[in-house]
């Protein structure tokens, strides 16, 4: 871990960034991931907006993808940076992902870049409402769309054929009946200017955390991924780590979400510090 980087940590008011490789050990896929899955490129606003049967067949997948979001948990990258945030040494975080785990971990600092899942807007009166009441809505206008998929897209949607999504019924905004957007930012459009400002007046004291999800965490795993895995794991690690760190985290198999227990997280960060 650079001295720099230690010591940016080590005085607080730090602003960690993270990105899709935070949530893949919580099941969540991200587009860099498997190379066997094939590559389908995220929806456009303009499709979104412009093609009712792009809508159509977006809310199918989505609906279907909402119970991975909703079923996923922290894993220990986001429950270090809540320890972090908690002993005063990270002062925010700010997210490129949408699937809400920072927030779910317990961190209090958290800029959504991007939005979140767990909302929707509509596009004609601007009102935001929960994702969770749309899924109840979208459910009760499709009774028979209960499918259980076998792949899962880093969007949070499900894969399942054109044929099938095109069964599907949408519903509208119940203010207005314009259309109904999940509150994210699609491939095409801005991030909201305030936000983005926000975003901004932060860089100059910013950590990016895939330094933190691989290198900096990655190390310290040595001594869990001992206790967890055993010698061959910790020794796998540590030679990893000694050539760059750089994939450590994903290379060795650990315990999922809070399958690793509260005081190892603490142990982390406690290695974090002694650098």
């Amino acid at each position: 871990m650079p001295a720099s980087l230690t010591d940016l940590v080590r005085r607080g008011g730090t602003v960690a960034l993270t990105g899709a490789g935070v949530s893949t050990d919580s099941g969540i896929p991200d587009y860099r991931g498997d190379p066997a899955r094939v590559r389908r490129p995220p929806i456009d606003y303009q499709e979104f907006v412009g093609d009712a049967g792009a809508r159509r067949r977006y809310w199918a997948r989505s609906h279907l993808g909402w119970r991975r979001i909703t079923g996923a948990a922290p894993n220990a990258a986001h429950r270090v940076l809540e320890a972090l945030e908690a002993q005063g040494l990270v002062g925010a975080v700010i997210t490129q992902n949408v699937d809400g785990l920072h927030t779910a971990a317990g961190s209090q600092r958290v800029l959504e870049l991007h939005g979140s899942l767990h909302r929707t807007v509509c596009l004609g009166c601007g009102e935001r409402r929960s994702r969770l009441e749309l899924h109840h809505r979208l459910a009760a206008a499709n009774p028979r769309f209960d499918l259980t998929p076998r792949e899962f897209a880093p969007d949070g949607d499900a894969v399942i054929p054109d044929a099938v999504a095109a069964r599907f019924e949408v519903v509208d905004c119940l203010a207005c009946g314009g259309i109904l957007k999940p509150d994210v930012v699609f491939f095409g459009e801005n991030v909201p200017r305030a936000r983005a400002d926000e975003a901004l007046a932060k860089k100059h004291n910013c950590l990016a955390c895939h330094q933190v999800d691989k290198k900096v965490i990655g190390p310290a795993y040595k001594d869990i991924a001992r206790k967890y895995k055993g010698q061959k794991a910790a020794a796998q690690l540590e030679q990893k780590v000694k050539k760059g760190g750089g994939g450590v985290w994903g290379q060795i198999p650990m315990p999922p979400n809070a399958a690793v227990p509260d005081k190892d997280i603490h142990q982390l960060v406690e290695w974090i510090l002694k650098l």
